[in-house]
């Protein structure tokens, strides 16, 4: 019986946790299934101005203003760059104990940890924090 290379195996195993992440990304930080033109602009404007913010605080700042004016564009735009800078603290106040959000943050830190793409320290704290530990 011919048996499949491992390294045809594995190839396949991380472009399925490509996938897996990249689906993870859309969903948590991308487009709105609906969106128009409008809704496309309004999400590149969204993401032009999550993408100057310098600290963290300047982060909760836009999150909050974002969360109170129910204007998700943005709330998703503020936690992408978050998610880019490893601001957990932000990511945390965005998740808001939606239990849906939260496991998939984790999973796609974790995804991400394990392709390189995250500091391990702080994917870990994010971990634990999101998971009901204190950080």
């Amino acid at each position: 019986m011919y048996a499949k290379p491992r390294s045809t195996d594995s190839g396949r195993r991380a472009a399925d946790r490509c996938g897996r992440r990249d689906e993870l990304h859309r969903r948590l930080f991308g487009t709105f299934a609906t969106a128009n033109g409008a809704d496309i602009i309004s999400q590149r404007d969204a993401a032009d101005r999550a993408s100057r913010l310098a600290t963290q605080a300047e982060a909760a700042r836009l999150l909050a203003q974002a969360q109170s004016t129910d204007d998700l564009v943005l709330a998703k735009a503020v936690a992408r760059h978050c998610f880019e800078q490893q601001w957990a603290s932000v990511l945390d106040e965005w998740v808001g104990g939606d239990a849906a959000v939260q496991a998939d943050l984790i999973e796609l830190y974790e995804l991400s940890l394990a392709a390189g793409r995250l500091n391990s320290e702080l994917a870990l704290l994010v971990n634990h924090s999101m998971r009901g530990g204190a950080a």
